[in-house]
């Protein structure tokens, strides 16, 4: 599997990444603006709720949407946390993978530079999953196979591991709670050697959308218990995570308030790079971490492609900015 281009400086006018070392001492992108609008979004929420005696009770529940233990952060593992496509092309990696399954859990003997980026990743995926977790109630989805995720965070990255445990983060492998039927499978065996590359690859994509967004709805149900939903947000580099959100967002129907007026039903994605290099994941994580409070507090829906440049990572966070001034 061939390095995107991106991964390796070959444009001649390259758009500029935005580096681990612009970040300030504590890690974090500290995007201007975002603070203050998360502060004027809850204090206007307050002031709703306020409005008369009348309505305390039933504003005050609704404005419970914001509270941590009524959010819930989904998000994949392989490029998402884990750097599956930058270890993929190193030889050390594709020798531990034939083993993976095994309890073997030791880290195969990378470069002095390569350990030093899975060390900063895995730092950045610890700070990023820890504060996650004080936003809402945080799982993982993943299509890889059991026990893929546990394994290679055991192997690659002991810190995230640690707060995983830390944090109480469970693990939903989406192959496990999707069954696809016998009929519909035979007909696709049947027809394949018939079906062009690209027939086969939305054939591939569409039963992966599916097992996500099958898995995505259990957890957000067990999640609210029969409750109303109330604030979701997914986090994944695949379009599959991206799809499946926009569809159960399409799909699911809130039931109605004691006044006859729709429960809101917030949705927010967002879609990260594909096939990231090791350096770009943690940048990733980094600007994530540094989005998500303002991401939990936005009172609509919110779907978006994470750019790969400081342009692109710019005009999405003046996007998510109009996006919380426009709801005040």
């Amino acid at each position: 599997m061939e390095l995107p281009a991106r991964c390796v400086s070959m444009p001649e006018e390259p758009k500029r990444m935005i580096e681990s070392d612009e970040f300030e001492e504590d890690g974090l992108l500290h995007l201007e603006g975002a603070e203050q609008l998360v502060s004027k979004q809850r204090s206007n929420i307050s002031n709703r709720s306020l409005r008369s005696v009348g309505e305390l009770s039933q504003q005050t529940s609704s404005a419970q949407w914001q509270e941590p233990e009524q959010g819930v952060i989904i998000v994949d593992w392989d490029d998402t946390l884990f750097p599956t496509s930058w270890l993929s092309e190193k030889q050390e990696f594709r020798y531990w993978q034939k083993r993976w399954s095994s309890s073997e859990k030791k880290m195969p003997e990378f470069s002095q530079e390569d350990l030093q980026q899975l060390a900063e990743l895995d730092q950045a995926a610890r700070s990023f999953v820890t504060a996650a977790s004080a936003l809402g109630q945080v799982c993982c989805v993943t299509l890889s196979r059991r026990p893929w995720q546990q394994n290679t965070m055991s192997a690659f990255m002991p810190k995230l591991a640690s707060a995983w445990e830390e944090e109480g983060i469970q693990v939903v492998y989406a192959s496990e709670t999707f069954v696809i039927s016998q009929g519909v499978m035979a007909t696709e065996c049947r027809h394949s050697s018939q079906m062009a590359a690209e027939e086969q690859e939305t054939i591939i994509m569409n039963r992966a959308m599916k097992k996500k967004e099958t898995a995505m709805k259990r957890v957000i149900k067990h999640a609210y218990e029969g409750k109303s939903w109330k604030n979701v947000v997914s986090i994944g580099d695949g379009e599959a995570e991206f799809n499946a959100m926009r569809e159960i967002s399409f799909k699911h129907v809130n039931p109605k308030g004691h006044r006859g007026d729709q429960k809101s039903f917030r949705m927010k994605a967002v879609q990260m790079l594909d096939s990231p290099c090791c350096s770009e994941l943690i940048t990733q994580l980094q600007i994530l971490q540094a989005w998500l409070p303002a991401l939990m507090h936005l009172d609509d829906d919110f779907f978006v492609t994470l750019g790969d440049s400081e342009e692109d990572i710019m005009a999405m966070h003046q996007k998510l900015l109009d996006r919380l001034e426009g709801g005040n």
